[in-house]
């Protein structure tokens, strides 16, 4: 699930499946708990639809959708959700698993961050290529890994917390090369489980049957 702006309004952008598989991507306005329709018909994804995200492109929202699965298949797909339709073509990578991801807009440039095999990637969403990675230090513990993106004092970062045992919280500075300020971990006395930012640039973190608030000390 991935949240959205649609003409002013915060909706939530929801991947159903059917007996066959994914089908669609049913948009629902948080505000009055209904459905506002569906993005795609037929998702066309050959296995399981692991993560979606959404972010503005050129000043029009997007959902951007990733499957990975047994049948070997890692494909990026790009949703107009004004339109409903697909954008461009797929993306499909094969140096490299996705099985979780995060979008952000950064100066007007849309971008997504995907997980996975212990790796970071970073995609120009309407380039379609990879512009980072891999951005090594994800962890690999069992269960996978909570993946969020956002700032730090103006810095693109990515931030991943670890399953199965691993209560570390990793920040990886993006688009920055060697001169990004790498950030110390976060250890929790349990697993991380859930990542997400506050409204005002605070950091949550899910850990055990806990919730934590990281704020920036100024």
């Amino acid at each position: 699930m991935a949240t959205a702006v649609m003409a002013g309004r915060p909706v939530a952008v929801v991947s159903e499946y059917g007996p066959a598989g994914p089908v669609r991507l049913t948009l629902w306005d948080l505000t009055t708990g209904r459905s506002r329709g569906s993005v795609a018909a037929r998702l066309g994804h050959a296995d399981v639809v692991t993560a979606v995200a959404a972010v503005v492109m050129e000043g029009r929202p997007v959902a951007v959708t990733v499957s990975s699965g047994g049948y070997g298949e890692h494909v990026l797909r790009v949703w107009d959700l004004v339109t409903g339709r697909q954008i461009g073509e797929p993306l499909c990578p094969d140096f490299c698993s996705m099985t979780r991801m995060a979008a952000m807009s950064m100066d007007g440039w849309a971008v997504v961050v995907t997980e996975g095999d212990g790796q970071l990637w970073v995609w120009d969403v309407a380039g379609r290529q990879p512009v980072q990675g891999p951005v090594v230090g994800c962890p690999q513990a069992a269960g996978g890994t909570a993946l969020i993106t956002m700032t730090i004092e103006g810095r693109p970062v990515a931030i991943t917390g670890g399953h199965g045992g691993d209560g570390r919280v990793r920040v990886h500075p993006l688009l920055a090369g060697e001169q990004g300020a790498q950030e110390s971990d976060v250890v929790f006395p349990q697993p991380v489980t859930a990542l997400a930012v506050t409204s005002d640039g605070g950091l949550l973190v899910g850990f055990g049957e806990q919730i934590a608030l990281l704020e920036r000390m100024s």
